[in-house]
């Protein structure tokens, strides 16, 4: 071992160790392929620590520097193991990256190593993005066949499988997330629920509102089969979920996060029901909603005029792992719809994307709510004043499906929800959806166009102008 490979070796094994700092770590790897441009497992982890940065363009790279490298410094030779596995990085990225060369990439690491079971899993999510669900299935089975210890291949699994429709058994293989993600759930001081008749059941939402919102469906009957349900929610959703179960599942409690833990004879989670229930394919797509809630406008707001209003959404949470695909930077593509005489519109946005209203210059021109609304029950009140939503896939897509309010959904193609489908051939639940997707090209600007031809017939077949009187 040369002088060099040996001290980039030290800084890579320091770096795995775990004994440091991010930034250290980072520093240390970089440190690892600067010494030794040739150090192939210095770059091959390189790789995933950017790709954990979220620099994929740059992880996509290093995994591509690491298959150049020769082992031991020998011309020609190569380490065949650790090329499968570039090739299996490879591909993933490119799938996040929305390349259309993934599908070679995988298939050339199993053709490499056709134990592999991640370059299965990866074959599987790019086949269900493709819509071709049948091939996503067999690839994903193969991959938990080959690893079944690793929570992401059996989550590889339920995902090809509710995209394919075949949403109780993936319900069931998404359970996995526990193990994956939200372990913490698994030390809680209760039993998971079988969905047997019990005392006090806690029912918690252990993902976003929107999911929160789309399950709660289940709630009256889980209901039925206990003495008393606890849905422990996020605070925004309180009043709304409340009001909504109240009249057809007196037993049923809404409470915000809990701090302790309050007596109870089993927990689950709200994503969990189907499974708990037992429920059938049938069952789930046929599940109704909760009632529309009443709800009051919030103290102070006040519509003026009367025109086509469009409440609109550009960004989803930054947590979930697809935002990167569904959320826009910015409200000004939405300014476009003023090409269609007659409408209005109105932003449902919070957080941080808001802010873009008023530092690009739209806040005169999309009405910002954030004024008026404390929480979901708010957003849902003066949801039912609006004529339609036009929304990336977010929390306003779900509320909208809620209150029964119409809603075109701009869908990337790289993103995705398994309640729309990869194709958006089939809406699970909303039938008020209509999905503009992106082409494969990924781009904005031809969904943007096909929004606005569909609203120029919308707004004309209501009989919408430029200026309508309240009296209207």
């Amino acid at each position: 071992m040369t002088p060099a490979r040996q001290q980039a070796a030290e800084f890579h094994d320091r770096a795995v160790s775990g004994q440091d700092t991010d930034d250290q770590r980072y520093r240390l790897f970089i440190s690892a392929v600067g010494v030794d441009p040739d150090f192939a497992r210095g770059w091959f982890t390189l790789g995933h620590k950017l790709g954990e940065m979220g620099l994929l363009a740059a992880s996509l790279a290093a995994y591509r520097r690491a298959l150049e490298c020769p082992v031991d410094g020998e011309p020609g030779s190569r380490d065949a193991t650790m090329t499968a596995q570039c090739w299996c990085s490879i591909a993933l990225r490119q799938h996040h990256l929305g390349d259309p060369d993934a599908e070679e990439s995988a298939l050339r690491c199993v053709a490499l190593d056709p134990e592999m079971a991640f370059g299965y899993t990866n074959l599987a999510m790019i086949y269900s993005r493709q819509g071709r669900h049948d091939e996503a299935i067999t690839a994903a089975r193969k991959a938990w066949k080959l690893g079944p210890e690793k929570p992401e291949n059996e989550l590889g699994l339920g995902f090809a499988l509710m995209f394919g429709g075949h949403y109780a058994e993936g319900l069931e293989r998404f359970e996995a997330r526990f193990d994956y993600k939200l372990t913490g759930y698994k030390s809680w001081p209760y039993p998971k629920w079988d969905g047997a008749n019990t005392g006090t059941l806690i029912v918690v939402s252990e993902q976003g509102f929107g999911d929160a919102v789309s399950m709660a469906r289940f709630i009256p009957a889980a209901a039925q089969r206990v003495k008393r349900l606890l849905f422990v929610v996020q605070p925004e959703l309180v009043k709304l979920l409340g009001k909504a179960l109240v009249s057809i599942a007196p037993n049923v409690q809404v409470l915000p996060y809990l701090k302790d833990f309050p007596q109870a004879d089993a927990w689950t989670a709200v994503g969990s029901l189907p499974t708990s229930l037992g429920l059938t394919d049938e069952e789930i797509r046929d599940a109704t909603g909760l009632p529309v809630p009443r709800l009051h406008a919030p103290f102070g707001w006040a519509l003026p005029g009367r025109r086509f209003r469009i409440g609109i959404a550009w960004a989803g949470s930054a947590a979930n792992d697809i935002d990167k695909w569904r959320s826009l930077p910015s409200p000004e593509p939405f300014l476009a719809l003023y090409r269609v005489p007659g409408v209005e519109l109105y932003s449902f946005q919070f957080g941080k994307p808001a802010e873009a209203l008023h530092t690009g210059g739209s806040v005169s021109l999309i009405k910002d709510l954030q004024p008026w609304i404390k929480d979901a029950a708010d957003s849902a009140a003066i949801l039912t004043q609006m004529d339609l939503v036009v929304t990336v896939e977010s929390f306003l897509g779900h509320l909208a499906g809620f209150m029964g309010v119409p809603c075109w959904v701009l869908y990337s193609k790289n993103g995705q929800d398994w309640r729309l489908g990869s194709n958006a051939e089939a809406v699970l639940w909303y039938e008020g959806h209509q999905i503009f997707q992106q082409g494969s090209d990924a781009a904005w600007g031809p969904v943007f166009e096909r929004v606005i031809a569909a609203l120029s017939e919308t707004v004309a077949l209501k009989g919408y102008n430029d200026v309508r009187s309240a009296a209207d």
